[in-house]
């Protein structure tokens, strides 16, 4: 404990005596500067400790392999116009030079990964020879990619941020991650969560899925792509936390990358082997087929600007990002638009918000009911203390965190106190959640059918600055709200005008002032594109025509792009 706590905390207990043995005047002064210090001390841990920005980073060469999606690797492959070894190493060091500033890479498997690159280029060689149709090898094969530190990764750490299983590691793969290994891609290493997967920024004291946004958030904040699909599509099985029972009818394991092209291709690669629970109680999910062509599709879009949650008000960029995709697939599909706005309802087409769509506002409880109402899903307290009786005790975790001495980040405290509230919520609440569910779900899944699309907000702002969530926790609801609806989401980037070409430009504070930019100007921003269940092609198609119209997938200003004039 640093000597400014210790100072703190005896000045708070000071005050106290001195308050109630002698002077009340000078002990509550006392008190007051104590603890205003300590909130201090606080606000500075929120605001200026934590990872580094991308700011600090140096230019880096970004080569052209880089700049290719997987199926487009994949095709350079089959034509010899690129080596597997080539790439590979390229990608191993830019995560050697990015990855100190980041952290996002917390455990590497650069050695496995050569060899693997090395095979892999001998069977795409001896392929090449012949080009048999009916030999050709796997289209994922010779692709490096990365795993969330969450699942099972066989040889790599699995502790998913929780000081309790520091020292676990995999001895297998999870499902998930054996389809991708045996379908040929390069496994570089596993990326950094944070603590259980139930917060916004990895952040553990540690290593520094989707229930809630851990799809579409970690994409919306790094403006790239991810899809969560509909309800029983892929297993969840091989990852800490697990969903034993209910939960997996609102967790979804999916695949987060550059471009959208690649997501149909990357779902039907992790869905092999199908759910892997009792189908009765799980129904399966139908297959993920094709893009499908809009220019021959009807399309109705439903421009959900802000849900009308209490407290949490959508910035004007981020409504401006709806209504750019919007106008998009309307100029260029001819789609009907209607604009929603649950809280203000005047800004919705004709005035009024449409009754399928007023339920949004009470998300939260919704989501804390589904949540915990089932008796035989372990708590999140269970899997903070790595199963022990009893759990976590988060009043004792939270007077530790005050001093500096719990092993567990405050967000994870605060989901314990969270997930309380099920036992002193009140029974008229839960049986009006659960009632008040199942026609908010029928009705938009009526209401969108099989043409029919939700384009909202992924976030309530553009990507906040490190530790701000903490002020407004409850923010993930814009992305909850579709696991509670169990529809299937794609999180797409939209970019200003402006910003439209291969690169975020590099803009000083002076420049911003001078030329009137909002001071989220050059953060990502995006939306969330939604479909009735099993329309989850409807989604990615629309995420591909978004990417066409709007550019996609920006570089950071540090980047210099290989074959470009930067």
């Amino acid at each position: 404990m640093s000597a400014h706590k210790i100072f703190l905390g005896l000045a708070i207990a000071a005050g106290a005596v001195l308050a109630y043995h002698y002077a009340y005047l000078l002990g509550l002064i006392t008190y007051g500067v104590a603890v205003c210090g300590l909130c201090n001390w606080w606000m500075s841990a929120f605001m200026r400790a934590g990872p580094r920005t991308s700011r600090q980073i140096p230019q880096q060469r970004i080569a052209h392999c880089q700049q290719l999606s997987a199926l487009e690797l994949s095709k350079a492959y089959r034509e010899g116009q690129l080596s597997c070894v080539e790439v590979v190493s390229t990608f191993i060091e830019h995560i050697k030079a990015v990855n100190p500033y980041i952290n996002a890479l917390v455990f590497d498997c650069f050695d496995e990964a050569m060899e693997a690159a090395v095979e892999a280029e001998r069977v795409w060689a001896a392929w090449r020879e012949h080009k048999d149709p009916k030999r050709m090898p796997s289209w994922l094969l010779g692709v490096p990619c990365t795993i969330k530190e969450c699942m099972e990764c066989r040889g790599c750490p699995n502790t998913s941020g929780n000081p309790n299983r520091r020292r676990i590691i995999s001895e297998v793969d999870s499902p998930v991650v054996k389809n991708f290994r045996d379908a040929g891609a390069i496994i570089l290493g596993v990326t950094n969560t944070s603590e259980l997967c139930m917060w916004y920024e990895s952040s553990n004291y540690i290593l520094g899925s989707d229930i809630g946004g851990s799809i579409r958030m970690p994409a919306f904040f790094n403006g790239v792509y991810g899809h969560k699909a509909s309800p029983h599509y892929i297993t969840n099985a091989g990852q800490y936390p697990s969903a034993k029972t209910s939960a997996n009818h609102y967790m979804a394991t999916g695949p987060i990358c550059r471009f959208p092209e690649d997501l149909i291709p990357l779902s039907q690669v992790a869905a092999r082997g199908g759910f892997r629970l009792d189908p009765v109680v799980y129904p399966p999910c139908s297959p993920l087929k094709k893009v499908l062509d809009l220019n021959h599709h009807p399309l109705r879009v439903y421009a959900l600007e802000d849900y009308g949650l209490p407290g949490i008000h959508v910035s004007e960029s981020q409504i401006e990002a709806v209504h750019t995709a919007a106008e998009a697939l309307r100029e260029r599909y001819n789609a009907k638009v209607t604009y929603v706005n649950v809280r203000t309802p005047s800004r919705s087409t004709g005035g009024a918000v449409p009754p399928e769509f007023q339920s949004f506002a009470r998300i939260l409880p919704m989501w804390v009911s589904v949540l915990t109402k089932d008796p035989t899903e372990a708590k999140f307290s269970l899997f903070m203390s790595q199963g022990h009786v009893g759990g976590v005790n988060w009043c004792a975790e939270a007077v530790r965190w005050v001093f500096g001495r719990s092993h567990h980040t405050l967000p994870a405290i605060a989901l314990c106190v969270l997930e309380t509230a099920e036992l002193v919520m009140p029974r008229w609440l839960k049986f009006s959640c659960d009632e008040e569910l199942l026609p908010f779900k029928m009705g938009l899944e009526s209401l969108l059918a099989v043409d029919g699309i939700i384009i909202a907000p992924t976030f309530p702002s553009a990507a906040p600055r490190h530790h701000f969530p903490l002020w407004n926790p409850f923010q993930f609801q814009y992305t909850a709200a579709f696991n509670v609806l169990q529809l299937p989401a794609t999180a797409c980037p939209v970019w200003p005008g402006s910003l439209m070409a291969n690169r975020r430009k590099s803009i000083s504070i002076h420049e911003e002032r001078s030329m009137r930019l909002p001071h989220d100007f050059h953060l990502p921003k995006g939306v969330q594109v939604v479909s009735a269940t099993h329309q989850d092609e409807l989604c990615i198609s629309v995420a591909i025509a978004l990417k066409d119209a709007l550019g996609g997938y920006r570089y950071p200003s540090w980047a210099m792009l290989e074959g470009t004039d930067y």
